[in-house]
């Protein structure tokens, strides 16, 4: 009964520092996270613990304590990998990706979003592969990549489009436009 009470209170927690985290409360979802990532471990659910510490590398990104970011991402990474869960690390690759590129550290950005994109791909997720492709190809206009910029940014919105995303084509229309 244990497991399972400390189950639902994990999930509580999830929902309320999601909630805290768009209200822009990011100082109270870091909290919740902490505790919901001190619940994970007290009851070894690894899934628990691996969004947890996804969380809390956004709620340090959102702060602006990149490095602090970089480490729960890290190791969020490495807890989904462990539980042999791809679309997990893929969605931590797109995170990393993101703090990569904000960081400067654009090839490293790159390797991240190939890596999150490819698993995605994978297991046909085809929301996490076009939202990954996106970020890959705006970077790569950054870079002055045009060409590589619009084929990624191309094969996002075929897939967008596959799925019916109208705000995601529009986010890869208009990174189409900006190339």
């Amino acid at each position: 009964l244990e497991q399972v009470e400390l189950a639902a209170r994990g999930s509580v927690l999830d929902s309320l520092a999601i909630t805290h985290y768009y209200a822009g409360d990011y100082s109270q979802a870091a909290a919740l996270a902490r505790e919901r990532l001190r619940l994970g471990e007290q009851a070894v659910d690894q899934e628990g613990i691996g969004f947890a510490l996804n969380f809390l590398g956004s709620c340090a990104k959102a702060q602006g304590d990149y490095e602090e970011a970089r480490r729960y991402f890290q190791r969020a990474a490495q807890a989904a990998l462990e539980l042999r869960d791809e679309i997990g690390a893929a969605m931590v690759f797109n995170n990393l990706g993101n703090l990569m590129q904000l960081t400067g550290e654009w090839a490293s950005a790159q390797r991240y979003y190939q890596q999150g994109s490819e698993l995605f791909k994978v297991h046909d997720h085809v929301h996490g592969a076009a939202t990954t492709l996106a970020n890959a190809g705006k970077l790569a206009n950054k870079q002055g990549l045009h060409d590589k910029a619009r084929q990624l940014l191309d094969e996002s919105l075929a897939l967008k489009r596959r799925i019916g995303d109208s705000r995601g084509e529009a986010v890869a229309l208009a990174g189409l436009g900006e190339v």
